[in-house]
């Protein structure tokens, strides 16, 4: 019988033990599979960073009035807010379409106003 001789896909070092280990040890196996799923984790922090964002917009402005707030899209675009993350949306009875970002979301009024509102399913 032929041994073959394997070595770890990290720091290719020789491998010893079960034949169908590919790493060499737990500290490789997590660098290795670390660098391949940077991509992947990059673009999911980014998203998570800017809805975090979002939200903490919406509290603010929410937390400056008494209640729901009516407020220009132009400050929300100043604050950093951006329209196109958010987590879901409700639909009203009306047919308004809010959009939430966790907690805190909007409705449309027009295109140059929105009205800032906290979740009441809370």
């Amino acid at each position: 019988m032929i041994i073959e001789k394997r070595y770890c896909k990290k720091c290719n070092e020789p491998i010893y033990g079960r034949s169908d280990k590919v790493f060499c040890d737990d500290g490789c196996r997590n660098a290795y599979n670390n660098i391949h799923r940077k991509e992947t984790n990059d673009c999911v922090v980014k998203i998570y960073k800017q809805l975090r964002l979002n939200r903490k917009i919406l509290e603010k402005v929410y937390a400056e009035g008494v209640g729901n707030v009516r407020v220009p899209r132009n400050k929300m675009l100043k604050l950093g807010y951006n329209f196109l993350y958010h987590t879901h949306l409700l639909v009203n009875y009306k047919g308004g379409q809010y959009e939430f970002c966790f907690d805190f979301g909007y409705l449309v009024l027009d295109k140059d106003w929105v009205l800032v509102v906290k979740d009441m399913f809370e």
